[in-house]
């Protein structure tokens, strides 16, 4: 007899799915056997035992794995470990071996920077600098005819005028000026720079033994003494005992006449004074300064011989003229205000006024300074012209032509007095005194004179007083 099971719902899970084969199991069980039963259940029993072995090996392989697995991640982390051990240890050898090389990389990199800036200093100071800056040497050097640059260079370097021969090569080279040095004796300082030592060797060079003397306008005789001592062997000294010598200037009469009024002239202080014509001279020092005394009037000579027209045709003598130009020299600083100061000096002097310069009172006094004091102005001296009318015993300076012209070709005019304004250099011209006065004291007070319209006009009926 056989019992029908109910169909399994849907939704009851795979649980309660093997209770109830679990149940009709043993309710089968539970059935009486027939013969085909019993037979039936052997072989599925059989069947279920030859299962079980092969998922118990399966499962057992898995495990295998699993473990096999594990022991090869094990081995990997070993290995990892091992290689992170390796690399520190190797990181520190490297740190060591770069502690032991830097202090000897650094040493080299410290000494190749050091080559390059003392480099850099050493063409610095040999083509910017000059050997001594502060020297007021003058070296006489002569460039051979035929010598090239290095030789140039050798020698200039062996006189003390620049750094270095290389620096010297190089330069000019570079300036391409190597065909304009000129051959011959060149007058050189240790304080002049490289570019300025080419520059004076592509100029003319003196003939060898000679010396160049540049006398400027308006030097004094003293001035010209210190001119003399610092181009020369001989001494201000020297200069100045020639200067005084009245064999030697007798002589001179002789040969320039027209310094015989400034010879037998009273109270002049130096004879020459007013006649050693500025202007550069070369000086052969085995002739001494007589040689050089001559040059100077020879000069001057020339300048009375183009003006002796005018010098015969004048009321004034050359020594009065030259005294006059000597003030105008270093009163006025252009041709056209030197004319009209020394027509206000001539209109004074027509008028019996003292001339009243201050460049009058410095010579008297022998020295240069920007202000004249009261005190000044009384020194005692036939050259002070604040206290003395007329002309003085001679030149003050010695004047340049452009003055001597003005002393001989005087503008004509009215004025009496002028005031120069040393901040611009203009100069204010006046009959008037009170204006005067108003210009002297606003430029007192301020520095400056801004009265430009007060400056009188030139009038066409004064005679030219220098006539």
């Amino acid at each position: 007899m056989s019992e029908k099971f109910p169909e399994k719902h849907p939704h009851i899970d795979g649980q309660d799915q093997k209770k109830d084969s679990a149940n009709n199991m043993t309710e089968k069980d539970a059935q009486p056997h027939s013969p085909n039963a019993e037979k039936n259940a052997a072989q599925e029993a059989g069947g279920i035992t030859q299962e079980l072995p092969r998922a118990t090996v399966n499962r057992r392989e898995e495990i295998r794995r699993a473990k096999a697995s594990v022991k090869d991640a094990k081995q990997e982390v070993k290995r990892a470990k091992a290689g992170v051990k390796e690399a520190k240890t190797s990181g520190k050898r490297s740190k060591k071996r770069r502690r032991k090389q830097f202090p000897w990389v650094a040493i080299v990199l410290l000494i190749c920077f050091a080559v390059s800036v003392l480099g850099g200093v050493k063409a610095y100071r040999d083509f910017l600098v000059p050997v001594d800056s502060d020297s007021e040497e003058v070296v006489e050097v002569e460039i051979p005819n035929g010598a090239v640059v290095s030789d140039m260079g050798d020698l200039l370097k062996a006189r003390g005028i620049i750094r270095s021969s290389q620096a010297f090569d190089l330069y000019v080279r570079v300036k391409g000026t190597a065909g304009n040095l000129q051959a011959g004796v060149h007058r050189l300082s240790p304080s002049m720079t490289l570019s300025q030592v080419v520059v004076k060797l592509q100029e003319g060079a003196q003939e060898a033994g000679l010396t160049k003397i540049a006398v400027q306008e308006g030097l004094t005789v003293d001035q010209i003494g210190d001119v003399i001592a610092d181009s020369t062997s001989f001494s201000k000294e020297d200069f100045l005992n020639l200067m005084t010598d009245r064999d030697f200037l007798g002589t001179l009469v002789q040969d320039y006449p027209f310094l015989e009024t400034s010879y037998n002239a009273e109270g002049v202080r130096y004879v020459l004074e007013g006649y050693l014509f500025p202007a550069t001279y070369d000086f052969n020092e085995e002739e001494g300064l007589e040689g050089l005394v001559r040059q100077m009037l020879d000069k001057m000579q020339t300048v009375v011989d183009k003006y002796q027209s005018q010098i015969d045709s004048s009321s004034y003598s050359l020594q009065d003229i030259m005294s006059i130009a000597s003030l105008v020299e270093k009163e006025g600083g252009t041709g056209e205000d030197r004319k009209l100061i020394a027509g206000v000096f001539y209109n004074r002097l027509a008028q019996n006024m003292p001339i009243q310069s201050d460049i009058s009172v410095l010579y008297a006094l022998n020295t240069h300074k920007e202000v004249v004091t009261y005190e000044d102005l009384e020194v005692d001296s036939p050259y002070n012209l604040y206290k003395n009318a007329g002309l003085p015993p001679g030149p003050m300076n010695n004047p340049g032509e452009e003055a001597i012209q003005a002393a001989l070709e005087p503008e004509a005019s009215n004025y009496l007095y002028f005031y120069a304004n040393i901040k611009t250099g203009e100069v204010f011209y006046t009959d008037s005194y009170e204006q005067h006065q108003a210009w002297q004291k606003e430029y007192e007070e301020t520095g400056d004179i801004k009265d430009e319209g007060s400056a009188a006009a030139t009038t066409d009926d004064s005679a030219n007083a220098a006539q």
